[in-house]
């Protein structure tokens, strides 16, 4: 056992955290980090960790909780944010040394800043200077990793929060030494609190958790984090006290329907969710709906292959389509009978949950126009190439509907069109399945399709190829077409590049996404002009 894994274990011990006898902590393989393994079986339902939440790092537990706390309610609302906050607790903590309460546990934290995707900028030269950086910078053009650094402008903040507070804060604590701590020391305190902290409860906010930051990431995790969130923020109470009767709040007990003790409402947990198998790592899950942009911007890593992956087109992507669509009361399409109401489950389109735009870095549109990791289109972004090629085929044609018979045409219209293309998406998946090379799939007999149905179908596939083809545009250097081979460049980028690695691997799936989508509407197109053709024989 490494020195760094007995002290960390030692002051669990002697801070009350309870680990189970069958998990071992163990050195990480690249010894940066640690890994959890179990060396018996444990049944679900197991609590294999409690960390009382007075051993959890938090600006409530804090040596300087009270000077904290006082510049946190006096600070600028700009500046609340609980990251940046927690960030100068850790500094203050690490600063301290052995004097640090927390110092078992700090002494086993990585030594160097978790690589955040947020700092791969260049220009950044006292953060990130090193080639690495620069390259992964380079890479990230034109992702989603790209677009949430942006939105998220995190530098700026931690720039002014570094100003306008830790200097000030540290000054008034005496903590200022010569020369003093530098910028790209609170960078790294904020690097472990982004890829580190959890949401303890509405008194601790977030906080560091020894142990429970031990366990690294997969979407099919084993164990869980478990908190009570429903305490007093004022104290931290649990049952009913004073402020409750200040707040004319009712009592939190009343949020669990059994009563218990006050040291269990005082600990934190990681709790199995399926069987641990001997003799194999365990994972917790930091977030199971990430995508691989959220996990490197705010984790500093990335998974190799992510189902939560997704490709947004901006408003601006699309402005034109848009405002062509402008001339369509679109309120007419909004009730029980709307364009694709009624059709059911489909493998066109899927549907984006609610948060899944903020989570990938899409923009304010409602995360509507979308790709996901199969390649497939969101319905939103379906909807809208139907749309755009119905009116196009009936503004070009020398039919000019009032709007209320053009509706009509429409809603009838779109249902041809799905049932055109969902028959082609099983052609070409039992075509697939098939191991034979058989003959092409035929036509569907259906004499209710026009040439109108073909139409619109081809230019559904020509929209989607010019989308993905300016999409691929976009991403990776400027100076690298994305039809360059990416793996090879992939393989000559040494091992230490961990930055630029995960970068070009990020990139790399964006554009597989991409170019999986443009062939899956190619071989429809064929398809289509195919068929279509047939028609006209006829």
């Amino acid at each position: 056992m490494s020195a760094r894994i007995a002290g960390l274990l030692a002051w669990c011990k002697e801070n009350a955290i309870s680990i189970d006898a069958r998990l071992k902590i163990i050195e990480s393989e690249d010894n940066t980090g640690i890994t959890v393994l179990a060396t018996e079986v444990i049944a679900p339902q197991t609590s294999v960790v409690q960390i009382p939440k007075s051993s959890v790092l938090s600006r409530r537990t804090c040596r300087f909780a009270g000077a904290i706390n006082t510049a946190f309610e006096e600070q600028h609302p700009d500046l609340d944010e609980p990251n940046l906050w927690l960030s100068l607790v850790l500094l203050t903590e690490l600063s301290q040394g052995t004097d640090s309460k927390w110092h078992g546990y700090l002494q086993s934290l990585p030594l160097s800043p978790v690589p955040l995707a947020s700092f791969w900028l260049d220009g950044e030269d006292d953060i990130e200077t090193e080639r690495d950086s620069k390259l992964a910078s380079a890479w990230i053009r034109g992702t989603a990793v790209e677009r949430l650094i942006q939105r998220e402008n995190v530098l700026p903040k931690l720039r002014e929060f570094y100003i306008s507070i830790v200097a000030t804060t540290l000054q008034k604590l005496g903590l200022a030494p010569n020369p003093p701590i530098s910028f790209k020391r609170f960078c790294y305190a904020y690097s472990l609190v982004s890829s580190r902290a959890f949401h303890i409860d509405a008194y601790h906010g977030i906080a560091m958790v020894p142990i429970a930051d031990a366990f690294n990431h997969v979407e099919e995790n084993q164990v869980h984090f478990e908190s009570d969130y429903h305490v007093c923020p004022a104290c931290g109470s649990f049952d009913q006290c004073e402020h409750d009767e200040q707040d004319d709040q009712p009592s939190r007990a009343s949020n669990l329907s059994i009563a218990r003790s006050s040291t269990e409402d005082d600990t934190c947990e990681m709790v199995a969710n399926s069987l641990i198998h001997p003799d194999t790592e365990v994972f917790n899950t930091y977030d199971s709906s990430a995508p691989n942009s959220k996990l490197l911007v705010h984790y500093g890593f990335m998974l190799e292959a992510n189902s939560n992956d997704m490709i947004f087109f901006e408003i601006a992507e699309l402005g034109e389509w848009l405002e062509r669509l402008n001339e369509i009361p679109m309120e007419a399409l909004h009730d029980d009978e709307g364009l694709l109401r009624g059709l059911g489950a489909s493998d066109l389109f899927f549907e984006i949950e609610q948060d899944e735009n903020s989570k990938s870095g899409g923009n304010n549109n409602g995360g509507r126009f979308a790709i996901n990791a199969e390649g497939v289109m969101s319905e939103g972004l379906f909807t809208l190439l139907v749309l755009r090629n119905m009116w196009k085929t009936q503004q070009d044609g020398e039919r000019r509907w009032p709007a209320s018979d053009f509706f009509d045409w429409l809603r009838h219209s779109s249902r041809l069109l799905f049932i055109l293309l969902t028959s082609i998406i099983s052609a070409l998946s039992a075509a697939e399945d098939d191991e034979d090379d058989g003959p092409p799939p035929t036509p569907i007999d259906d004499s209710s399709f026009t040439q109108d149905t073909y139409t619109v179908a081809l230019g559904i596939c020509s929209d989607v190829d010019h989308l993905c083809i300016q999409k691929l545009k976009q991403l990776g250097p400027v100076d690298v077409g994305w039809g360059a081979d990416w793996g090879e460049i992939l393989d000559a980028t040494p091992p230490t590049s961990t930055k630029a690695r995960m970068a070009i691997t990020h990139a790399m799936n964006e554009r597989n996404i991409l170019v999986a989508c443009r062939e899956t509407w190619r071989e429809i197109g064929e398809l289509v002009a195919g068929w279509s053709s047939l028609m006209d024989t006829e």
